[in-house]
């Protein structure tokens, strides 16, 4: 600039030595060397106010027993708790994992609904170290989750089901199989949802299967449909749809279908 000096003393703007910088430089690396020190992570990142590492939140409100799918915060928890968070837990000395199906708030105590799951079940004990997590992947989180289904359609239900599910956020996965056949009564087929889907008017959500009518397995794929605010999947025999035979040997070979839920 002309008429001016471009030149200054590296010491005014020098953050070790600046003066007038060096007193805030010190106080701020000497709050940050304090919190580096500590050696309790929980303290640690309570005092930045940021995520737990591994990707859980304490939750600092207590849980307790309601059902062995449920439990109940004497609060209103709604305000951080919702449907498709992951949740943790000691209780009855075990390590319980799940993912929230619902969340409602009547005075004084929000209830909290998980989904379904035959490999988790909360007992009639004290409930400690309660955790969720926004993450889809939380460390030590299952992704899949394991359940047992009711059917409609049989008079002997399949043998040997295999039924899991995953969710992604407010979408959920449900993938089955029967090993053996069951008999049956009706010309529909149908098995439980580990979840309800979503209340919306006409919608539905198509999956497909691989199925045996009356002891044939079926060359053309099969329909896996959940329609709005349904707790089953019915299964038809193809696209069109066709029904089964009520009589004779039918199950899933596989299925699968996603919805919201």
């Amino acid at each position: 600039m002309a008429g001016k000096n471009c030149f200054f003393d590296w010491n005014d703007y020098n953050p070790f030595t600046g003066p007038q910088v060096t007193d805030h430089y010190f106080a701020i690396t000497s709050a940050a060397r304090d919190l580096l020190d500590d050696t309790d992570a929980a303290t640690m990142r309570a005092t930045l106010g940021v995520a737990p590492l591994y990707g859980w939140l304490t939750d600092t409100n207590t849980w307790t027993y309601a059902s062995g799918s449920s439990f109940t915060i004497a609060a209103d928890a709604t305000s951080y708790l919702q449907a498709g968070l992951k949740i943790k837990c000691t209780n009855n000395s075990t390590t319980v994992y799940g993912v929230i199906a619902s969340v409602s708030y009547s005075s004084p105590n929000t209830t909290v609904t998980l989904i379904t799951t035959s490999d988790y079940t909360i007992a009639n004990s004290a409930i400690t170290n309660p955790s969720y997590s926004y993450d889809d992947n939380p460390m030590g989180c299952p992704t899949w989750f394991n359940y047992t289904p009711t059917y409609g359609g049989y008079s002997s239900n399949p043998t040997g089901p295999v039924y899991q599910w995953s969710t992604a956020g407010r979408a959920i996965t449900v993938k089955g199989r029967d090993v053996g056949a069951g008999t049956s009564n009706a010309t529909t087929a149908s098995f439980s949802l580990p979840v309800a889907a979503v209340t919306l008017t006409n919608a539905i959500w198509d999956g497909t299967a691989e199925v045996v009518d009356n002891g044939t397995t079926q060359s053309a794929p099969a329909l896996c449909r959940v329609s709005s605010a349904g707790t089953t999947a019915s299964l038809q025999r193809d696209y069109t749809p066709t029904a089964f035979t009520n009589s004779g040997s039918k199950r899933a070979i596989v299925a699968s279908v996603t919805y919201p839920f």
